[in-house]
């Protein structure tokens, strides 16, 4: 909002566009269309080679997360 300001506002001449990407992004998450979506990203994902850390806030506190990682990082 404080990039464009007054242009994503109704009758800004940003408006329109700004109101496809928030319908778009409602959609990500729990979309299964051809789009880019949280799952086809999921899918796309190749098995990485080295270990991963998944910080996921859908499913667990900020708070939790960080003990987690604390926990990881000093073993």
């Amino acid at each position: 909002m404080q990039r464009y300001r007054y242009q994503i506002l109704e009758g800004g001449s940003r408006h329109a566009n700004s109101m496809a990407f928030l319908t778009w992004t409602a959609r990500y998450d729990g979309s299964n269309h051809g789009l880019r979506s949280f799952r086809r990203h999921e899918r796309g994902l190749k098995p990485p080679k080295c270990p991963v850390i998944r910080l996921d806030t859908m499913h667990h506190s900020v708070e939790g997360l960080m003990s987690q990682l604390t926990t990881l990082l000093n073993s």
